[in-house]
């Protein structure tokens, strides 16, 4: 979606002068190369980058390297005589895969990744195993009547998490709804009403979430969910409808069924990060003073174990779009 929506944004401001520079635009938009782009892409992709995990020593390589194609190009640096903006940025490495464990009764399930499930880019190092209890959207907001705790015990539990909030409507409600739908938000709320770990019914490399002593948890596809509720006589399709209903459906599933999860991750809250940053002077004397502000997110997800995200898509496409851009 941010690749859709860097092109659209690209789109907006080359039609907007075409219509004044039909001729000078097109040429500049036809000098710029797919090869090229692919090249860019490519190198940020590569395995010494190691998916670009924000904070890591693989995402400052990056940067540096994005920073050299600036200087190369005669980009000025845009903060302070310097192409790079540093601030802190704690993140978690996932050192293995870690693993994951359903029980139902004498019945063990191994999971697999990265079909059935991923580890928690930001989970506590360590092990737990306990029975489970599903919690909607994990939200407790007393200004929205809702709260997906009020009538569960989820102490010394590992609880079921959907990702989102129940709300829906594109209306002025939705603004108070939001800042329940930030994973940090949800996790914290966990931990506040004493939950020991968590499955995160949604399988996606999410990283640099929330980092919470003694949190565990990872990331399970719904199909895993499905079975699970399956085996608790619940219809999956059917809480989510009265989750999407608002109707809170938070049970806990019968005590044999338990999840064991075991993570290897390492902590580093000092860590750094920065944005890259350069500047292109405009000639025109009557508009060189309004700013035009392109960008994208340089960051990836990061590694797992062994197993690298190379984040190409999300998003080396989208800074090969703008090194492009930043060349010609």
């Amino acid at each position: 979606m941010k690749k859709q929506v860097l092109i659209v944004l690209l789109n907006v401001l080359l039609t907007g002068t075409l219509c004044a520079q039909k001729e000078v635009d097109l040429t500049t938009l036809h000098s710029i190369s797919s090869n090229e782009l692919m090249e860019f892409a490519t190198e940020l992709s590569a395995d010494k980058y190691a998916g670009r995990l924000s904070g890591s020593p693989e995402y400052l390589e990056a940067a540096k390297w994005c920073a050299s194609k600036f200087k190369a190009w005669g980009v000025q640096p845009a903060n302070n005589g310097s192409y790079f903006q540093y601030f802190s940025n704690e993140y978690s490495s996932v050192n293995s895969l870690g693993s994951v464990v359903y029980f139902n009764g004498n019945e063990k399930t191994y999971l697999d990744f990265p079909e059935d499930y991923l580890p928690g880019s930001n989970s506590a190092s360590g092990t737990v195993h306990a029975e489970l209890v599903y919690v909607g959207h994990g939200i407790t907001a007393p200004e929205l009547d809702y709260d997906d705790y009020k009538n569960v015990d989820v102490k010394g539990k590992i609880i079921i998490l959907e990702s989102g909030t129940p709300y829906t409507k594109n209306d002025e409600t939705l603004e108070k709804w939001t800042p329940y739908a930030y994973h940090r938000y949800k996790f914290r709320n966990a931990v506040k009403h004493g939950a020991a770990g968590m499955i995160y019914a949604s399988k996606v490399a999410n990283p640099n979430t929330v980092n919470l002593e003694g949190f565990i948890y990872a990331h399970v596809d719904p199909k895993v969910v499905t079975q699970m509720m399956a085996d608790a006589g619940k219809d999956y399709q059917q809480v989510r409808t009265q989750l999407k209903n608002m109707e809170t459906p938070s049970f806990a599933l019968p005590a044999e069924q338990k999840v064991f999860i075991r993570a290897e991750t390492k902590y580093f809250p000092e860590a750094q990060a920065c944005n890259v940053v350069g500047m292109i002077e405009g000639a025109d004397p009557d508009l060189k003073d309004e700013v035009i502000i392109i960008g994208g997110h340089l960051d990836g997800q990061g590694k797992m174990g062994d197993v690298i995200f190379s984040s190409a898509l999300d998003n080396a496409s989208g800074i090969s779009d703008i090194l492009g851009l930043q060349k010609h």
